[in-house]
């Protein structure tokens, strides 16, 4: 049996000693599935998506770890890139690119939060409605900041077409609460062994509610 897993760096394991120890690991581990981890640092979520249309088959369960609503992703002649706005991503825009650093001024600038709040949303929506029409099992979770705007943003007919059954901590628990502060944390703010324990204990419990493992 094969999991897959698409995120950001808590995906990842950004910050862990091993990358082996983070959430799609031990999850991996307590369902006996072999893992396919394709999270990635600094990741926005048009590529997460992507990520997750691209690999899906072959796969028993996908899970989907959305991250922040407002990291946006490009592409240029160099490479794949992703922009947040009023966040220090220097390492991930590349900001020597005059031309990258140009478009991450214009975004900080002119950026708006429910708006991309609302994509967030659509990219749930719609990727929930393709995996149920092709009858594939999927799981879905927020690493962080995506509760924040839940109150704010005029999206209530999008949002009430997100079935919670298959997203952990919907709407108001990303992985980051689900964590809490008093565990230890990397100097970037990761979650560190313990907090991807919990992580894969919240996923496996989820996972075994719905009777998908015995």
């Amino acid at each position: 049996m094969k999991l897959l897993t698409v995120g950001d760096s808590f995906t990842y394991g950004d910050e862990l000693e091993d990358l082996l120890d983070a959430w799609p690991y031990v999850l991996g581990n307590a369902i006996k599935y072999q893992v396919t981890n394709l999270g990635s640092p600094g990741t926005g979520n048009d590529l997460i998506l992507q990520s997750a249309i691209d690999n899906y088959e072959e796969y028993d369960i996908v899970i989907i770890a959305w991250s922040h609503f407002a990291r946006i992703d490009f592409h240029d002649y160099e490479s794949e890139y992703t922009i947040w706005p009023g966040g220090n991503l220097t390492k991930w825009n590349d900001v020597t690119l005059e031309h990258r650093a140009e478009l991450q001024k214009y975004i900080d600038k002119h950026h708006n939060d429910v708006y991309y709040y609302h994509q967030y949303i659509w990219k749930v929506v719609s990727l929930q409605q393709f995996f149920k029409s092709i009858n594939q099992k999927y799981i879905m979770i927020n690493s962080f900041g995506n509760n924040v705007m839940h109150e704010h943003a005029p999206t209530e007919k999008l949002k009430k077409l997100i079935d919670p059954t298959y997203y952990v901590g919907w709407p108001g628990k990303t992985m980051m609460e689900m964590v809490g502060t008093n565990i230890p944390h990397g100097p970037r703010g990761h979650f560190l062994e313990l907090g991807h324990q919990i992580v894969a204990t919240r996923i496996y419990e989820r996972i075994r509610d719905l009777g998908w493992i015995s």
